[in-house]
């Protein structure tokens, strides 16, 4: 008998995000993150839960546009389910790749300075601790509320641990709290020690996870 994960799995279709799934990208990246402390944090304390929300669906589209062409974004077929990736040997020259990160500072930073700078924040915090290696970062791992519990993340998280099983290079994840930490450790991640994002900000926890061995037939 196959249980309902398995039969969910056999018809997850994970894909490249097109342009044209951005914005169903966003609403899924907003509904996850459109809720607790981290949004309150990110929005500022002058923001109604309201304008919180209508900001994060703003920076979710910001963030998967540029994800989808400075990384690797993908989606499920309808499942509700997005995961999106940076690598850390980027295939942008230098002058191409600042240009990308310039842009996206300003777009950030338009519905909200607040917002922006302080998502910046996380990012900057995070690079100091993410492995001095190549590496591929998990950016973002979101399924919509509704959709939890049938296997729809371990699927997407498969084609990262794919990704970077076939360059040889370790994967890489801030997550903001234990249960997210214990959830990674089940699929073969590994914990480092804890850091604060300044100015308030969330306690994340780095993750790693090695590249699975090189099989020799």
């Amino acid at each position: 008998m196959i249980d309902e994960v398995a039969v969910i799995n056999l018809e997850l279709v994970v894909r490249r995000t097109k342009d044209v799934d951005l914005g169903e990208a966003a609403a899924i990246l907003t509904a996850t993150l459109g809720r607790g402390d981290l949004l309150r944090w990110l929005a500022g304390s002058d923001s109604s839960e309201v304008d919180a929300l209508r900001l994060c669906r703003r920076i979710a589209g910001v963030e998967l546009g540029y994800l989808h062409f400075a990384g690797e974004a993908m989606i499920d077929n309808g499942q509700g389910g997005i995961i999106a990736w940076t690598s850390s040997q980027s295939q942008l020259n230098e002058q191409h790749r600042q240009v990308v990160a310039d842009s996206r500072q300003v777009r950030l930073r338009a519905p909200s300075a607040t917002f922006g700078d302080r998502l910046l924040s996380i990012e900057r915090a995070s690079l100091e601790h993410r492995p001095t290696e190549p590496h591929l970062h998990l950016a973002y791992l979101a399924v919509l509320p509704q959709r939890r519990g049938r296997g729809i993340g371990r699927a997407l998280l498969a084609e990262l641990h794919r990704r970077a099983d076939e360059d040889g290079v370790l994967a890489h994840v801030d997550v903001p709290d234990v249960r997210a930490m214990e959830w990674f450790k089940a699929q073969g991640w590994q914990a480092g020690e804890p850091f604060d994002v300044p100015d308030g900000g969330p306690r994340l926890w780095p993750m790693t996870r090695p590249p699975a061995p090189v099989s020799v037939s």
